[in-house]
């Protein structure tokens, strides 16, 4: 219908804004490129947790999100706790439309860490089917594919809040697709072994720990020599 077109529509227009204000892609440079966590390296990475800056921000992602809240929702895991503000709005909103708070049944929040959470060792779910599962960023899919093919994660309960990619046909549902806007291209992304940055010296820094920051720098003593020139700067010696 017209009216529910209207509110997809504002709907993606407001998450575009808020990832937009937020700064929510760190960008490369001629020095230096990512590691993904998947392992993968790539020009640019996808950083939720920074559009989660305000609390009208978070509150409005968190209504959007109130569409795939079942009421029988046991828990809510997200892949870091940089985005565990989400899980909290969306209770805070769940209470807020209540009309029997007394016996409403709050979901418990936890964060499963990413990767690492493909690996029952590394961490346990519970309630697969009574769960929502938040993504905070993909550019390929793996994870929540991961999730689904090797821990059992029904498809409905996985949510990728912030999706950039022309291939959809992932696991999981989309929350704002990125790639709608003209202004977002995929990222370029590639195996170590074949990564263009790397043979152009471009150093690559490993997105790392539970709140997906860059790596601490490492300061070691190298002594220069033609092999460490960057390709972009030898036509302006040669």
């Amino acid at each position: 219908t017209i009216e529910k077109l209207l509110k997809k529509n504002i709907i993606q227009s407001g998450l575009l804004k808020i990832f937009r204000d937020g700064n929510g892609i760190l960008e490369y440079s001629a020095t230096h490129h990512y590691i993904l966590q998947s392992g993968k390296h790539s020009d640019r990475f996808i950083r939720t947790g920074n559009v989660l800056e305000h609390g009208s921000r978070i509150d409005f992602i968190a209504m959007s999100l109130l569409q795939f809240v079942k009421p029988s929702l046991k828990a809510i895991y997200c892949d870091t706790s940089s985005i565990s503000s989400l899980a909290y709005a969306i209770i805070k909103l769940k209470l807020a439309l209540s009309s029997d708070r007394n016996n409403l049944q709050l979901p418990y929040i936890d964060s499963f860490k990413s990767y690492d959470g493909l690996d029952e060792k590394k961490f346990s779910f519970t309630h697969k089917d009574e769960c929502l599962v938040l993504i905070s960023a993909s550019t390929s899919g793996g994870l929540s594919g991961g999730l689904v093919e090797k821990r059992g994660i029904p498809e409905n309960c996985i949510i990728i809040v912030y999706y950039l990619n022309k291939n959809k046909k992932i696991k999981g549902k989309i929350l704002c697709d990125l790639s709608q806007s003209k202004e977002y291209k995929p990222f370029n992304i590639s195996d170590e072994n074949d990564c263009k940055l790397c043979k152009d010296q471009s150093v690559p820094i490993k997105i790392t720990g539970e709140q997906f920051i860059p790596e601490e720098l490492t300061i070691s003593q190298i002594e220069f020599d033609l092999r460490h020139l960057p390709n972009w700067f030898k036509p302006f010696i040669s």
